[in-house]
């Protein structure tokens, strides 16, 4: 079992340039709200868009997360991509997209296994595993 990192001394997002938030449905849509409130760019790039009121960033709906959808939705002019899709696979996937093929330098991606956080990390992507960070959250409550 690998010890959770610390991210305390993690670089933060950029402050310039557009921030991607690809996927993550409710979560996809807080994490955007919440970055563009605080004056980030920001675009969304979702499969499912969610159907409250106008958000305050762009949003840009694809059927697919293949490489020509998120270059039509600009991703090679990000500063940063945050992937918070629900398949550890798929995440990888667009993080490898992010880096090789966008050329992004700061990659976040959600893993909900442990297990595959040190797959992401060697590949030098940020990662949230969501399965750590709801178990803390629900242990800190008692």
């Amino acid at each position: 079992m690998t010890r959770p990192r610390d991210t305390t001394d993690a670089p933060r997002l950029p402050t310039d340039g557009t921030i991607f938030v690809v996927e993550g449905g409710a979560v996809g849509h807080e994490v955007a709200t919440r970055l563009s409130a605080s004056g980030k760019s920001v675009t969304h790039v979702t499969t499912t868009p969610q159907t409250d009121a106008a958000p305050s960033f762009d949003v840009h709906v694809t059927e697919t997360l293949a490489a020509d959808s998120l270059d039509a939705a600009g991703l090679r002019d990000a500063s940063a991509v945050v992937i918070l899709g629900s398949d550890d696979a798929r995440n990888f996937l667009v993080a490898q997209l992010a880096h090789a093929r966008f050329g992004v330098d700061r990659v976040v991606a959600r893993v909900d296994d442990p297990d595959r956080k040190p797959l992401f990390e060697r590949q030098g992507v940020d990662v949230v595993c969501a399965t750590q960070a709801i178990a803390h959250t629900a242990v800190e409550l008692w």
